[in-house]
């Protein structure tokens, strides 16, 4: 049950890179819109689905 957090901030954008099987919640604690930006190594394939929901 290991928790990271990571705190970001807009005026020196970053990048997290999720380690595979890790559940993850991002969320915008700021006043301003959050902006993202996933890459991933193949297409999603909604017959044979790597993620899953889980209450974090």
């Amino acid at each position: 049950d290991k928790v990271m957090n990571f705190e970001l901030d807009g005026n020196e954008p970053s990048y997290v890179d999720m380690p595979i099987w890790y559940t993850h919640n991002i969320t915008n604690v700021g006043n301003e819109e959050l902006y993202t930006i996933f890459w991933i190594n193949e297409f999603f394939d909604p017959n044979d689905p790597d993620t899953f929901f889980e209450n974090v």
